[in-house]
């Protein structure tokens, strides 16, 4: 195993470390796909707590009626 050498002389300034930064983190989510992302949660969250609250023969009926909006036979009472 070689063991690497620190390169002495090598002076990075501050605006160097800067701009090597932004390029590094161009590729990864951007402020507003992350909030869109974090409210699709949120409705999801909503969806999943309503939902459960609904009684067994409410979410029969609602399934039913999505089938049948859909157009599947299974929909049709």
């Amino acid at each position: 195993m070689k063991l690497k050498r620190k390169q002495k002389g090598k002076v990075v300034d501050e605006k160097r470390i800067g701009e090597i930064i932004r390029s590094e983190l161009n590729d990864y989510i951007k402020r507003d796909d992350l909030q869109e992302y974090l409210q699709e949660i949120e409705r999801d969250k909503r969806k999943k707590k309503l939902w459960d609250s609904l009684p067994d023969r409410k979410k029969i009926k609602v399934l039913r009626y999505a089938l049948e909006k859909k157009g599947e036979k299974h929909g049709k009472k």
